[in-house]
């Protein structure tokens, strides 16, 4: 096996990854890890560094000396400002001059690869999307790790996938549980696109889900939201409001949820939902379609095979819907979790350096 370091943006999304490439697994890692996620992050098989930047950085890549190394994401080291793009593209000379192997997950699905330059727009929109067909330009030559099938010729790639899955603790109650996640990104769009008003929308949903049906739910939000949340629902019961927890945690959120919402139909924790069997439904398209109209179109073949990502609305007939859709099973509340190539496999396999 490889001596293999992983290097993490800032991503949440990453460690999602990171789960299916070492959750039971006969392999043994090294991650270096940013301040966000540092502390959520815990695996037996896995030895944890922290880095604040690029000095940092270079300290781990000295002392564990890896055989290969794994970028997750290497289209968001920079963007996050982990360290800055000259030293990101520096980082990349060291490890090609060094003839060690590099991979990176993708995000993106090489979505830039369709677009052109936009030179003569200032907007943030623009800027965003040139810097990352920079990026995809540069980094077009090294493996592509994926967590589904994916169907271009724009770089050398590889998915794969994990099918142990975590025990389910047992139920403190017999309530129906229905579990809400929302991205920090797709919170401040949301506030945005709503006055800085969306709690209104959503407070009396959850208040009625509790009260009228009595069901149980978990809230995975931003703590900006939950500021907001915790003062209108003071008087509800039955609500829990979940902080930023370890991904073995919030798995068994997932496992023992008889439902789980999202605003981010390209949520990389869908595919615990999916590894699990659980209903899935969208309340928002998310923060990516947002800022790249047709990201969606272009990765639907990859991660909506059978069913396209319903987005519904919230209003008097969601919560009888979606109870009479549970109760019947509806199929169109599932995607399928894929058998791929096996993270032995991934981690095995000897890249080729540039």
């Amino acid at each position: 096996m490889n001596k293999t370091l992983f290097i993490f943006s800032n991503d949440f999304g990453e460690i999602v990854l990171l789960r299916f490439l070492l959750y039971q697994q006969p392999l043994h890692v090294f991650l270096a890890l940013p301040e966000r996620l540092y502390d959520y992050v815990d695996f037996p098989n896995a030895t944890k560094f922290l880095y604040r930047d690029g000095a940092e950085l270079n300290t781990v890549l000295e002392e564990v000396q890896p055989e290969q190394v794994m970028l997750f994401s290497a289209y968001l080291l920079a963007p996050n400002g982990l360290i800055s793009f000259p030293e990101f593209y520096e980082l990349l000379d060291y490890l090609d001059n060094r003839k060690i192997p590099v991979s990176t997950s993708d995000p993106f699905m090489r979505y830039y690869d369709q677009l052109e330059y936009e030179y003569n727009e200032a907007t943030f929109h623009s800027n965003v999307r040139n810097t990352l067909k920079q990026l995809s330009e540069r980094l077009s030559g090294y493996r592509h790790l994926y967590s589904v099938p994916v169907q271009f010729d724009g770089a050398p790639h590889q998915s794969f996938s994990n099918s142990f899955k975590c025990e389910i603790p047992e139920k403190k109650h017999d309530k129906q549980e229905w579990t809400f996640i929302m991205a920090s990104e797709d919170f401040k769009l949301l506030q945005v696109g709503n006055a800085g008003m969306y709690h209104k929308t959503l407070v009396p949903l959850l208040r009625s889900l509790v009260t009228d049906y009595d069901i149980h739910v978990n809230l995975v939000f931003p703590e900006d939201f939950y500021t907001i949340l915790k003062t209108e629902l003071a008087d509800v019961s039955n609500i829990n409001f979940v902080s930023y927890c370890r991904l073995d945690e919030f798995e068994e959120l997932v496992a023992q949820s008889d439902l789980m919402l999202y605003w981010n139909v390209f949520s990389a924790s869908t595919l615990i939902c999916r590894l699990h069997n659980k209903p899935t439904v969208f309340l928002g398209h998310g923060h990516m379609e947002t800022i790249f109209p047709g990201f969606l179109d272009y990765i639907k073949t990859s991660w909506f095979p059978h069913n396209d990502p319903e987005i519904l609305q919230i209003d008097d007939h969601f919560v009888p819907s979606l109870l009479k859709r549970l109760e019947t099973n509806d199929p169109a509340l599932y995607q399928p979790y894929y058998e791929l190539d096996s993270p032995v496999d991934i981690l095995s396999i000897k890249t080729e350096a540039i």
